[in-house]
């Protein structure tokens, strides 16, 4: 910047035509606005202002192009003078580049600067001024290009920009932590509802969903006493004669798949069923518990039918078992056993009554208790759908007197045939 000729002589031409105006000198025009750039058609740099000049040195200015030291990122275009001429009216964003790889290191500060400004063009001179100014907006992002507050001119708008961010730059920090904390704050949430629906599967696993809903709402459960209910139990007849040559994958397989298809047929009767437990060969079921059900011993007849059709088509598929269940109608109580791993057990004599009509019934049919048989809402619908036959009185283990038992069948007959072959068990 010191007594550019071109720059001169320029001005001189001005003075000597304008006579009466007033004119100031390079030195202060570059003060004045330290950040400008002027070249000419061959983009040479004629002028720079103080603070460009301070980036470059000075030794490199002589005869230094535009192209060498800024680069266009906005408008794309090519760095030519006529290009920037037929976009003199667009807003230019220049950003500076090193100038040799010698100077890589000591100007990599001002390597990724950008300057945005104006394009304007003297006519009278050939001559196209870059006025600009720094893009920063925060006082480390100034001190990291090797910047002062005092470089930007006080009529620039970015020096408010910059006092005002850093201003409020503790305030923005605190704004982000807090958008990160509620970023972790809902991720945290998302997998503590995850956690929770998976222990209220858990939970509605091993409980009626009446009882679940109950613990997962913070409620407490008391024991219940159920004047009237019915227990099943089922089991795999001949499970124990097949073990011998069933290799251990393939019977846990058929076992899983048997049990699978026996929970779904409990899960579609609603919360007035409940499978209690499932212990090796055998399946236990209570249908009126924890939801008085007037129907329950018509509805666990239903379902006893249902396993033995079930388990009939596997028959057919080669699957060599039999299934064999036990009905008794009573008194139960009922609630929860245990804290670490707490299950809704039922308990009561009905229970051991079920256990034994099973065990003592006629192995691959359902036997039903005459308790079970007089709870049937409608005794005649089973009698004219399904074939029931008494067995008579059955001597079980811990009574005194035997209990009349009866056989529902689970093939399908005519009304008339059912009747004929349905037994008088009041008769001597």
């Amino acid at each position: 910047t010191n007594d550019l000729s071109l720059i001169n002589h320029c001005q001189g031409q001005q003075i000597k035509h304008a006579g009466n105006q007033n004119y100031i000198s390079p030195t202060t025009f570059c003060r004045t606005f330290p950040f400008h750039v002027l070249f000419d058609r061959h983009l040479v740099v004629q002028q720079v202002g103080h603070v460009i000049e301070r980036m470059i040195p000075t030794y490199y200015l002589d005869g230094l192009k535009m192209d060498r030291i800024f680069k266009i990122m906005r408008p794309v275009i090519n760095f030519d003078f006529d290009s920037i001429l037929s976009h003199i009216n667009t807003v230019f964003v220049l950003s500076m580049k090193p100038l040799y790889p010698s100077f890589l290191e000591e100007y990599l500060q001002w390597s990724d600067v950008r300057f945005k400004g104006q394009m304007i063009y003297l006519e009278e001179n050939s001559l196209m001024l870059f006025h600009c100014s720094v893009s920063i907006s925060s006082l480390e992002e100034l001190r990291h290009h090797g910047l002062y507050l005092c470089d930007i001119p006080r009529y620039d708008a970015s020096r408010n920009v910059i006092l005002r961010s850093d201003h409020f730059r503790n305030e923005y920090q605190i704004m982000l932590q807090l958008e990160t904390l509620n970023d972790r704050l809902a991720n945290t949430y998302q997998e503590l509802q995850k956690e929770k629906d998976l222990t209220g599967e858990l939970l509605y696993s091993v409980m009626p969903p009446l009882v679940a809903k109950q613990l997962r709402l913070g409620h407490k459960t008391s024991p219940s006493k159920h004047k009237m209910a019915s227990v099943m139990f089922a089991k795999i007849s001949t499970l124990q004669d097949i073990t011998n040559d069933v290799e251990p994958t393939k019977l846990i397989a058929l076992l899983n798949d048997i049990y699978i298809t026996f929970d779904r047929i409990v899960d579609h009767q609603g919360d007035e069923f409940y499978k209690v437990e499932t212990l090796g060969d055998k399946y236990m079921v209570a249908s009126g518990i924890p939801r008085y059900r007037s129907s329950h011993a018509e509805s666990i007849v239903k379902v006893a039918i249902e396993m033995m059709e079930v388990l009939q088509k596997r028959e057919r598929n080669g699957l060599n078992v039999t299934l064999s269940l036990g009905i008794h109608s009573g008194e139960l109580v009922a609630g929860i056993i245990g804290e670490k791993l707490p299950r809704f057990s039922i308990f009561g004599d009905t229970v051991n009554i079920a256990s034994r009509t099973l065990t003592t019934g006629i192995p691959g049919a359902i036997n039903i208790t005459e308790t079970t048989f007089r709870c049937l809402d409608e005794p005649e619908y089973f009698e004219n759908k399904y074939l029931i036959s008494c067995v008579g009185p059955i001597s079980m283990k811990g009574r005194l007197t035997p209990l009349t038992c009866y056989i529902v069948s689970h093939q399908v007959s005519s009304p008339s045939k059912s009747h004929d072959q349905s037994n008088d068990c009041s008769s001597p």
